[in-house]
């Protein structure tokens, strides 16, 4: 049936099943004597639906049949090139062949328009064995017809109850394509058979794929004409022995099959044939596939309003009064207008017998796997587009050297044309990440955009990743460029797979808390409590009840000499064996450091990185309407910007465990990316200012009461010293990793070398700590192109000695006022203990935020010397 008559009559017909979800198929081909495009339509729905011909009376029109069995409507096209076309133009009389052949062309135009934005499927029949590239080179001409009219159809849809396609269709079409005829011979045996069947399908699958991204057909939502399967084949060789069926002996078969079985009147219900053949279960799998989720209704709907494509209404009619003349002029300014926008858009050159035209109407073609010619800045837009002030514009001289009538209108037409094709598609996000690259994607909402549903925010991409390393060192994580401080200093250091920094104490700095309900619940990690003293005194006084414990206990001999044996084994350099942090070695409880398994540990780890920002951008919002946005910082600590605590921490203090984890003679072990040799710390020998009996009196109590049943070693030096082992590493965006010499020069021992006398050596030479290092110094990787480290970590390995440890980093950033820092008093160092302190890996304060740049062969930025201090503390009546 016509679809005009279809669409008529189908509210009565169908008035049961005008709210059935249904699935819109289309159906393109050729008629030919022997076979017709609905014949195999016809197997799929096992009744004779199609005619085997179309009449003379029914060419270039679209037939239409509703299954409600399958809740599918087909629309079958009746094309130019069907027999019955050609023998009407061959018969007209009233125009000649060739103009009744235009006038198809144009109609069948129409008519494929109408399939591309009404179908859910279209299936292509090709009577040959191969791709016709001549209709491929058709439907991009449908698709330039589409683009042009998108908005016009889309005013016309608006009055349907249903959500449209942004560019006016009820979605993107999935495109299938079947084969009647193959180059297979047929004295193949059936397995042999199958097998060349496949590989031929898997062959013409990849085929159409690179033919329709050739021609522009797929990729972009907005462009694309249509869309293939990710998943599933979408070429499929028919084979005519199984294609036509001899329906009788099928229902005959089946009869006699049940009736043997006793279910003659099961049979007699169920009068529908199974799906037997290749190309049946082919259109199954791949209709199946996808929901439906239009109903019959609001069909019909669409389909009539749709009507105005294909009566033609919706194109311009031309004026009869036109001289040849002045069409011919428009063509050639259409021609101009079209070279204009390839100059505009960097288009290539059409290829060789493709002809070029469609003016402005092929705006998302453009959209070619080039990046650069999808999206561009506002910048990038304005220099190539038709403004005065830049002379050597590509269009704007292209117009005026061809262009001698109406110059400035035609001008004005590619201006404003240009700016509604960057408006529409190819605008750029433009948004810069904390390493000074832009976002590579479309405008698109972020987080924290109240102008849109939550639902459509979208991360930031910059295209570039760097590799980094957690904060205790052991592991490192391919990440993308940040685009806030947030995820550049703090995000990506709670990743779930940072598990080796789950189990490690760490220092908790005071961050901002509003006075909400929830604060204990949602931000755990901002304690009030942040003094390592008090800390030290509850691990005292637990580890003085838990001696007095193990004191009234009988112990075995064999565990009280492993127990004695432990601290003598401790103090052996060349024995040493790297361990893993475990609770047990770490610091014991206090509120200044965050405990494993703790809520806060439970609540990070079960939120992805999505739902952190969604939810620090929530939290930023309620403070902007509490107008409470400059009671906090959200930048790294500065000395300008005393009195706010920050919203997160930059700066990380993690244990590792007991001094004894690091060997000097081994150097750090289960530490990435370390160049060989260059995994040392760096040994600092600091004399205290204190009365040689004096130190030697509390050193030996100090000793005595820390480690009992442990014993002490004879005290052998001549004056108040301590030996601490620090290390200050540097890491590029590539991973790679070193620490350095009090000059700032990479640290990296040879072969074969006494690492215990070197590094004495070279540690005489300077005195580390007071030493002024470079935050940014180029790296020691020779791969083009050449990077810059940055200063990341510092390492403490603090001595068992009675003395007070702080570490308090002050550091200056080119171009910015003030000092960074931790914003907090000195953190106080535990003795006995492996510390390492992580540096922030963006800067950004009152004066901005600081984009240095991948490389640059001077350095850059300075960590000033005395960062770590160690006084004498005299022992305490408790437990220190």
């Amino acid at each position: 049936m016509n679809i005009n008559e279809w669409i008529e009559q189908s509210r009565s017909v169908f008035k049961a099943q005008l709210d059935t979800k249904i699935k819109i198929i289309g159906v393109i081909g050729k008629d030919y004597p022997d076979h017709g495009k609905g014949d195999n339509i016809n197997c799929y729905l096992r009744e004779n639906v199609f005619p085997v011909a179309t009449s003379d009376s029914e060419t270039c029109t679209i037939f239409a049949h509703f299954s409600e069995d399958e809740q599918l409507l087909f629309l079958v096209l009746n094309g130019v090139d069907d027999v019955a076309n050609l023998r009407k133009c061959l018969e007209s009389d009233s125009k000649n062949y060739f103009e009744a052949m235009a006038e198809s062309e144009s109609q069948q135009m129409r008519l494929l328009h109408f399939l591309f934005i009404s179908c859910h499927f279209i299936v292509i029949f090709e009577q040959t064995s191969r791709i016709d590239l001549e209709f491929i080179r058709l439907l991009k001409k449908v698709n330039t017809l589409r683009s042009l009219n998108r908005r016009k159809v889309s005013q016309r849809l608006r009055d349907v109850d249903f959500d449209f396609d942004s560019d006016g269709r009820l979605t993107v079409p999935y495109v299938l394509m079947a084969f009647q005829r193959n180059n297979i011979r047929t004295d193949t045996n059936i397995t042999k058979k199958r097998e060349l069947y496949e590989k031929l399908e898997k062959n013409l699958d990849h085929q159409l794929t690179d033919i329709l991204k050739l021609y522009d057909l797929t990729g972009s939502e907005n462009s694309a004409l249509c869309q293939l399967s990710e998943s599933l084949q979408v070429v499929h060789l028919l084979n005519p022995d199984s294609v036509k069926r001899d329906i009788i002996t099928e229902m005959f078969d089946i009869f006699m099959a049940e009736a043997e079985n006793g279910n003659v009147a099961r049979v007699a219900a169920n009068h529908k044939l199974t799906s037997n053949n290749a190309f049946v279960r082919f259109l199954e799998d791949r209709f199946r596939a996808e929901k439906n989720e239009i109903s019959l209704n609001i069909a019909i709907d669409m389909l009539e309003a749709l009507q105005f494509v294909l009566d033609g209404s919706l194109e311009e009619k031309p004026d009869s009064l036109r001289s040849q003349t002045q069409t011919f002029i428009k063509r050639i300014q259409s021609d101009h207008m079209e070279e204009a926008r390839r100059l505009y858009t960097n288009e290539a050159r059409p290829v060789s017998g493709e002809r070029r035209g469609g003016g402005f109407s092929r705006i998302a073609e453009q959209e070619t796997m080039n990046p650069s010619v999808k999206i561009r800045s506002k910048q990038e837009h304005l220099i190539r587009l038709i403004l005065f002030l830049f002379q050597f514009n590509e269009a704007t001289c292209y117009i005026e050297t061809v262009v001698g009538i109406n110059q400035q209108e035609i001008l004005s037409q590619v201006q404003t044309q240009c700016n509604d094709m960057w408006q529409s598609d190819l605008r750029a996000c433009e948004s810069i990440s904390m390493m000074g690259h832009p976002c590579v994607k479309k405008v698109h909402p972020t987080y924290g955009d109240q102008t849109v549903p939550e639902a459509r925010w979208t991360a930031h991409d910059a295209s570039n990743t760097l590799v980094s390393t957690c904060v205790c060192g052991n592991k490192q994580l391919v990440r993308q460029e940040p685009f806030t401080l947030k995820e550049a200093n703090y995000d990506f250091y709670e990743h779930p797979d940072f598990n080796c920094c789950k189990g490690l104490w760490r220092y908790q700095f005071q961050l901002y808390q509003e006075d909400t309900e929830e604060k204990d619940v949602d931000i755990m990690w901002a304690d009030r409590e942040s003094n390592s003293l008090r800390a030290a005194k509850k691990m005292a006084q637990r580890e003085d009840e838990l001696a007095v414990e193990l004191d009234d206990m009988e112990l075995p001999e064999s565990l009280q000499q492993s127990y004695t044996s432990s601290e003598d084994s401790s103090e052996d350099d060349d024995d040493f064996a790297i361990q893993t942090a475990s609770s047990e070695d770490s610091l014991s409880g206090s509120d200044s450091y965050a405990r494993p398994g703790s809520r806060r540990d439970e609540f990070e780890s079960s939120k992805t990185a999505r739902d952190m920002a969604v939810y620090f951008a929530k939290r930023i919002q309620k403070l902007e309407k509490l107008e409470k946005m400059d009671d906090f910082l959200m930048g790294v600590p500065n000395t300008l910007t005393v009195g706010k605590l920050p919203m997160f921490p930059s700066f990380f203090l993690t244990s590792l465990g007991e001094s004894n984890l690091y060997k000097h003679g081994a150097g750090l072990k289960n530490q990435p990316n370390f160049k060989l040799g260059g995994e040392y710390l760096t040994p600092a020998v600091v004399f205290l200012d204190v009365d040689l009996d004096v130190w030697c009196r509390d050193l030996v109590k100090f000793r005595t009461d820390d480690y009992t049943r442990r014993g002490t070693k004879d005290l052998k030096d001549d004056m108040p010293r301590v030996k601490l082992f620090v290390g200050f590493e540097y890491e590029c965006s590539r991973g790679h990793r070193f620490f350095v010499d009090h000059n700032g020069e990479p640290l990296i021992y040879q072969r074969n070398v006494n690492v215990l006398k070197e590094s004495s050596a070279r540690a005489s030479l300077g005195n580390i700590l007071n030493a002024d290092l470079p935050l940014r110094r180029p790296c020691t990787c020779r791969k083009l192109p050449l990077k810059s480290a940055q200063l990341q970590k510092i390492h403490v390995v603090t001595p068992k000695a009675p003395v007070k440890i702080t570490i308090d980093p002050k550091i200056l950033v080119p171009g910015h006022e003030g000092i960074y820092g931790t914003g907090q008093e000195p953190l106080e160092l535990h003795h006995s203990k492996y510390y390492i302190l992580h540096l922030p890996v963006v800067y950004s304060g009152p004066s901005g935020t600081w984009m240095p740049g991948e490389y640059n062969s001077e350095r850059m930025g300075t960590l000033k010397g005395g960062a770590i201090k160690v006084v004498y503390k005299p022992v305490m009546p408790f437990r220190w």
